[in-house]
């Protein structure tokens, strides 16, 4: 088989990284560090009326790290090693709890390794397997069911030397703030200048490069995760195992080269949606009834309805 040309490799690595629970983040990169902050907004629609009109605060910290490596001559097979970790803290109303007063603080974690596989089927096909066991937990107690696998897989089609058009499924991705199984869509389009990145139905971004020193961006992007918990807050249903966490955020990206490859980022926005419930993984009865009803899979007992918000997003990126 012939040799992959740098632009292909290009691609692959945005492939790699799009699908990841990082999907912005992780692009290019051999390190990347993040904090995010979501601005303080009223509930409006909360399971308990009577913490509406009462703020809820929003916080994230993302570390990853991955090497990469090719695993013949021909450069038909690569292999990516990598971890992801992600911090995230959350302060939530409820109502005179004994011995928290009338807010939540709860602080939740993701922790997994990264292994991706790549091989080249011919000079029109790639095949892509990405695997994720990790932890996705508030850290406390932790027991089994506080681990999980995740996977992808994908064919992706380079239609000329711009476009790439790929579909897939991933399974069990909590990119939604629940557990998925669902189809995906991959598109790549770049013309020199500019770069279209999207992974359907998670993300899309349209990048500009003006410079070697700067990257412009435009950023739709769904980020989430379903967490166990090994130690519920005072005062919440004992039922509830699972805190789940979304945001759909659309916003402008500024990224600077500092010098040979790293940069430093700067992106902002606001929300589209937002969700963030305490409840249990449903029964196999509930998830059908859930589906033929068309509603979010998953038994919320504590709900809470914050307001879209501005986000904002710093850090530091060394790239591959």
């Amino acid at each position: 088989m012939k040799k992959q040309s740098p632009f292909r490799w290009l691609m692959i690595v945005v492939l790699l990284c799009g699908w990841t629970v990082l999907p912005l983040f992780a692009q290019r990169e051999q390190v990347g560090i993040r904090f995010e902050q979501f601005g303080a907004k009223a509930l409006s629609q909360a399971g308990n009326p009577a913490v509406n009109g009462r703020n809820v605060l929003a916080s994230q910290f993302f570390l990853n790290a991955g090497i990469r490596s090719t695993l013949d001559e021909e450069g038909n097979w690569m292999m990516i090693n990598g971890f992801q970790y992600r911090y995230v803290n959350v302060a939530l109303p409820v109502q005179g709890v004994a011995g928290i007063g009338d807010q939540i603080n709860k602080d939740f974690h993701v922790l997994f390794y990264d292994f991706f596989l790549f091989r080249t089927l011919s000079e029109q096909f790639q095949a892509v397997v990405v695997l994720r066991p990790g932890i996705f937990s508030d850290f406390q107690n932790i027991a089994l069911n506080h681990c999980r696998l995740e996977a992808v897989a994908f064919v992706d089609y380079f239609a000329n030397d711009n476009l790439t058009l790929g579909l897939g499924v991933a399974y069990q991705t909590s990119t939604f703030g629940r557990l998925l199984t669902v189809p995906v869509a991959h598109i790549i389009w770049n013309s020199g200048d500019f770069l279209l990145d999207a992974l359907l139905p998670s993300r899309a971004t349209f990048w500009y490069y003006p410079s070697k020193q700067w990257e412009f961006g435009l950023d739709l992007w769904l980020n989430g995760s379903q967490y166990k918990m090994g130690n519920r807050p005072p005062g919440l249903d004992p039922r509830a195992e699972d805190f789940y966490f979304a945001n759909a955020t659309f916003g402008p990206i500024i990224r600077y080269n500092l010098f040979e490859k790293t940069y430093l980022s700067l992106e902002g926005g606001y929300t589209i949606i937002r969700r963030m419930s305490f409840g249990t993984e449903p029964s196999f009865r509930e998830q059908e009834e859930a589906k033929a009803a068309a509603l979010i899979s998953g038994s919320p007992i504590r709900l809470f309805g914050p307001d879209n918000t501005w986000v904002i997003r710093a850090g530091l990126q060394v790239a591959f």
